[in-house]
């Protein structure tokens, strides 16, 4: 995979935000209070490992209930990164909604 941030890498990103968060609060925050991007489960477990590889993100094991977990923080250059991603104009934005495709087939 590339070295680059994708629109998802910024996504992952932001929902880690100050406090961090291990790839099973990214998944859960995607199903119930962060809708606005649909990936694969998958995704959202490999994001953070690929992030954390490039420098944008670093892991620490916590205790859960039953075993340790991985916890992710920013480091500086995934807050630098954000900070520059922010200032930048949105791209226009992608549609994936069923509804949408099928009107364009009619």
């Amino acid at each position: 995979m590339s070295d680059q941030l994708t629109p998802f890498s910024y996504a992952v990103l932001t929902l880690v935000g100050r406090d961090g968060a291990g790839p099973h609060d990214l998944v859960q925050a995607a199903r119930r209070e962060w809708a606005c991007w649909s990936a694969a489960e998958s995704q959202w477990y490999a994001e953070p490992k690929r992030l954390e590889r490039l420098g944008y993100l670093r892991a620490e094991k916590r205790p859960g209930r039953t075993r340790e977990r991985t916890h992710y923080l920013l480091t500086d250059a995934g807050r630098t990164a954000l900070h520059a991603w922010a200032a930048q104009p949105a791209r226009f934005p992608r549609i994936q909604h069923e509804a949408v495709t099928r009107l364009m087939l009619g």
